[in-house]
């Protein structure tokens, strides 16, 4: 950078003597330390920098292992890296699963279905790394294979590896162990409704659908009217929890306020605000609905909203920052025990798709934070959810096909199986719990309500029905029933 200096001599020394050969090789000696240095501090850095590669798997995959020592292991694999991969369980709980502990085969197959973007380099060191366990051979080749198929110029890369591991490779064969097993999608993966039910592709009518989220013990002290430093505090607790998702997650999301909602979305400003209109006018409609004053805030701060442009960035968002896996779903939501209510979903192509989708996940949040913590029961839950969705965003056709689609089930069965029994319902009982709320707001809005306040404070479900509505479930089932066109119609298969 700077223009080059004269040579100077030494002090005292005759101006025509020039440096000595010794000076030189001294002078060499120390630029090339000094290269060296520079060069081993970079080579470190990358060699950080490789041993602490990792992806995250978006979505998750669910698998199926048996592992070297016979053990085996079931669930979602949400992250991956040079020394194996995280396993999430049914619990949430994660493992980390080292590749040396898995059949050769089992290696290849996994990182042929997690690794999306290989290049020739990366297929030829697991190929390398295949070779030096016993029985590694065969996979081996078929990752040499993907290996001359990005780069052919690694020809002799690849027979030096194979001649290389000649003398080291292992003689005996693999264990015999299963190989790994890839359930199709939605086997065991729930979506908060079923993904036909607005306007999708056909579903497993008993397929099993994830309701709510709960997370955490329960507060009951946060249910109630805030004061409104209580409600700032809060307010701004969300926001920071907010920051920290933008930090980690999607840096491009941008915050909307209302008197209700805290809405983050990397969307455009002018469809955020359309989708903000929409939460706005559901939480009127609830209000009006459960006789809640006009302008009262029931949650606690403000409900947090997160609205994705893709599911990538969705399902990443689920896994760090709720430590769920949310493959398969179109929005969740997540109701804490501290009386907080986090929402996210990602931006379904149809715009009534999504609409549906988002105030049936808001109405879920509108009854955890309903006059009390308790929960309402999942078929009334689901019920209103769709109920209110199907009014707010209504779609022709749709609701008549899945309740014609219901009423087909019901004449087939006679019954509503464990429509009011299980946790949470299955596929073709969603139309059941949507028709069923709509019938018994039109018969007695009023008893409705008082039915749903009934066990908000503590009553089990069957007698609020009864002391609050006034009526049976026999009674309710049948007269529901007769006005969906079946006539003895039970409430369950017993």
């Amino acid at each position: 950078k700077h223009p080059r200096a004269p040579l100077r001599y030494a002090p005292g020394r005759p101006a025509a003597e020039p440096r000595g050969w010794f000076f030189w090789t001294k002078t060499a000696h120390t630029i090339q330390s000094r290269i060296m240095k520079h060069v081993s501090l970079f080579i470190f850095a990358a060699l950080i920098c490789a041993s602490t590669f990792a992806a995250t798997v978006d979505p998750p995959q669910r698998v199926k292992i048996t592992k070297l020592d016979k053990t085996e292991l079931a669930g979602m694999i949400t992250s991956y890296d040079d020394g194996g991969f995280e396993l999430m369980d049914a619990k949430k709980q994660t493992t980390k699963v080292a590749w040396d502990e898995l059949a050769p085969d089992t290696v290849m197959t996994l990182n042929e279905r997690l690794v999306r973007r290989a290049n020739a380099d990366d297929w030829f060191k697991l190929g390398k790394k295949l070779l030096t366990m016993p029985g590694g051979r065969a996979p081996a080749e078929r990752a040499f294979a993907k290996a001359l198929h990005l780069d052919p110029k690694m020809k002799d890369q690849i027979v030096a590896a194979r001649k290389e591991a000649g003398a080291t490779q292992p003689s005996k064969p693999a264990p015999a162990v299963p190989p790994v097993v890839f359930p199709r999608d939605g086997t065991d993966t729930g979506t908060t409704q079923p993904s036909g039910g607005a306007g999708g592709e056909p579903v497993d009518p008993q397929k099993p659908i994830v309701g709510p989220q709960k997370v955490g013990p329960v507060d009951p002290s946060a249910w109630g009217k805030q004061t409104p430093e209580q409600m700032a505090e809060s307010v701004a607790k969300l926001k920071a929890w907010a920051e920290e998702a933008k930090a980690k997650v999607q840096p491009r999301l941008q915050p909307y306020e209302t008197q209700y909602f805290l809405f983050y979305s990397d969307l455009s400003p002018n469809e955020a605000q359309k989708w903000v209109g929409v939460l706005d006018r559901m939480y009127g409609k609830l209000a009006n609905l459960f006789a809640i004053p006009a302008g009262e805030n029931l949650w606690h701060g403000k409900a947090l909203v997160f609205v994705f442009s893709n599911d990538a960035d969705y399902l990443k968002f689920e896994i760090k920052m709720h430590a769920t896996v949310a493959a398969g779903t179109a929005g969740m939501c997540h109701q804490y025990g501290s009386g907080d209510v986090h929402i996210a979903f990602y931006r379904q192509p149809n715009d009534l798709d999504f609409a549906h989708v988002l105030v049936h996940e808001s109405v879920h949040g509108f009854l955890h934070r309903y006059r009390s913590p308790v929960p309402v029961p999942s078929w009334a839950n689901e019920g209103l959810a769709e109920a209110i969705a199907s009014d707010m965003v209504p779609q022709k056709g749709i609701a008549q096909s899945a309740t014609a689609e219901a009423r087909a089930e019901m004449q087939r069965r006679k019954n509503l199986d464990k429509f009011f029994d299980e946790d949470h319902i299955v596929a073709w009982q969603y139309p059941v719990a949507r028709t069923l709320a709509e019938f018994m707001i039109q018969q007695n809005k009023a008893g409705y309500v008082e039915f749903i306040n009934g066990i908000k404070d503590g009553l089990p479900w069957d007698e609020s029905l009864r002391t609050k509505y006034g009526v049976t479930v026999d009674r309710l089932v049948n007269a529901y029933g007769l006005a969906m066109g079946v006539s003895g119609l039970k409430p369950s298969n017993q």
